[in-house]
């Protein structure tokens, strides 16, 4: 409280502020808002519903009991128009019918009411609603308070927790079962290091063998290619001499030739037996009649031989040459002398013939 003017001063000064005599119109008239509330009250109390009511209240009454008495002045209509620095527009300060909507007040005359009992009764009323706004704007600045004081108190805690978990942290550095985990950790990483460069020298060591190993399989396979080409360039050639000088070849195709003659000369005496002229193919010396039996058999019988021989070189191919050319028909071996006598299968049956 203060003793001079026995009440709140902030409750005096704002009602001086909001003094609407001529004096105070003059010093609001270019910041006014609304039903002539300045613009910077307004922005500090409108957003509460309650101080907006309260104001909404006060001027609705004081615009339709307030009165102004201000008559022209020869000295105000000389003062020139000015601009508003809110708005930009110009104005006149002492001209007061060229603004219709100052304060939202009509221009009555003084006979319309008492000004003395008007303005006690208006002070008295903006004294009672200013006490409601301020104790508003009190009750707002509290809970302002109480927030602040809780945010505070949040920020505190905050501070206290991560002191608490900082304090944990180096607690559990120091904790001597997390020492040894920790030992242990690097033990068992060190160990596991060891381990895998030890399985990585295997693996090099196996991976060089396998290379060299596989360098011997290419020498060996390129050794069997040589040896097969040896074989086909060398043996099968020689086989083939063998073969074709062997008995048993030289029987096939002598038995072969002379049915091929009697077959031929039969057909000789079929075409003589089929003339006009009484002919008797019985008769004739050297016929038989099972001749063109006996010439497919021959046929059949090299078409269809089996060789020994043969058999026993392809049944290991990749033996060594010197095997190989050993190897040799049974005929070969006991190649009956010259002076013998001609084989009996190459023997005319016929005697006559």
């Amino acid at each position: 409280m203060c003793k001079a003017y026995e009440t709140e001063p902030s409750v005096d000064l704002l009602c001086v502020f909001l003094n609407m005599d001529y004096a105070g119109n003059l010093l609001t008239l270019s910041n006014r808002s609304g039903l002539g509330v300045p613009k910077e009250i307004t922005k500090l109390i409108t957003y509460l519903e309650e101080g907006r009511k309260i104001f909404e209240g006060y001027w609705e009454k004081e615009t339709n009991c307030r009165v102004f008495g201000m008559g022209d002045s020869p000295k105000g209509s000389k003062v020139p128009p000015q601009e508003s620095k809110a708005s930009g527009d110009p104005f006149d300060p002492l001209d007061m019918d060229s603004d219709p909507d100052i304060h939202g007040f009509r221009r009555l005359s003084l006979g319309g009411c008492s000004h003395d009992s008007s303005f006690v009764e208006t002070t008295s009323q903006r004294d009672n609603m200013t006490r409601k706004l301020m104790s508003t704007l009190t009750k707002a600045r509290a809970s302002c308070d109480v927030i602040n004081e809780k945010e505070r108190e949040k920020h505190k805690a905050y501070v206290e927790l991560e002191m608490r978990c900082n304090d944990a942290l180096q607690d559990l550095d120091k904790n001597p079962l997390v020492l040894d985990m920790r030992k242990e950790i690097n033990t068992l990483q060190g160990q596991t290091l060891v381990i895998l460069h030890l399985k990585v020298k295997g693996l090099e060591s196996e991976r060089e063998r396998l290379k060299k190993s596989k360098t011997h399989l290419l020498q060996e396979i390129n050794g069997l290619r040589q040896d097969r080409a040896a074989v086909v360039a060398k043996v099968v050639p020689h086989m083939a001499t063998k073969l074709v000088c062997s008995d048993e070849m030289g029987l096939l195709v002598a038995r072969l030739a002379k049915a091929a003659l009697f077959h031929g000369r039969c057909l000789a005496f079929e075409e003589v037996a089929a003339l006009k002229e009484p002919f008797e193919l019985e008769k004739m010396h050297g016929y038989r009649p099972l001749s063109k039996k006996e010439f497919h058999q021959a046929g059949d019988n090299l078409a269809a031989t089996s060789c020994p021989f043969l058999a026993e070189v392809i049944v290991d191919p990749y033996a060594p040459l010197e095997v190989l050319l050993s190897k040799k028909p049974n005929s070969l071996h006991s190649r009956p002398s010259p002076s013998s006598s001609e084989p009996s299968s190459l023997k005319d049956p016929n005697p006559t013939s």
